[in-house]
């Protein structure tokens, strides 16, 4: 397994507002994300929060079609998109932000800092 900084993966198409930074990328709005293409047996995320009332979520979509929804611990966490692939099929990935920022909430931080994978990412 190999971790690779969002800049570092070929074709990466960030999704909604940031701040422009991509290490780590900052996100702001319900349905910004991330997208690209892997071939691989397994590709986790890592992600970074803070909040004090309203916890993150997160939505994977692997092939079109949705697969799960996380909710993100505060601090520091590394999630599963997929495992136990094909290795042999290039899958295109999206992960999305699915809440949106709360005024209410006085500390709201998503970022997404990194992709772990055996494999490797594709035009």
């Amino acid at each position: 397994m190999k971790t690779w900084k969002l800049t570092e993966i070929p074709e990466l198409k960030v999704l909604g507002r940031n701040n422009g930074e991509m290490d780590p990328l900052t996100l702001f709005w319900h349905g910004s994300g991330v997208e690209f293409a892997v071939r691989a047996k397994e590709v986790w995320m890592e992600f970074y929060t803070e909040y004090e009332s309203f916890e993150h979520w997160i939505s994977i979509w692997v092939d079109g079609a949705l697969i799960s929804r996380h909710i993100l611990p505060k601090g520091s966490s590394l999630v599963p998109i997929f495992l136990n692939a094909d290795p042999g099929v290039i899958r295109q990935v999206r992960v999305l932000k699915e809440v949106q920022p709360m005024t209410e909430d006085s500390v709201n931080l998503f970022q997404i800092c990194g992709v772990q994978t055996d494999g490797s990412f594709e035009k």
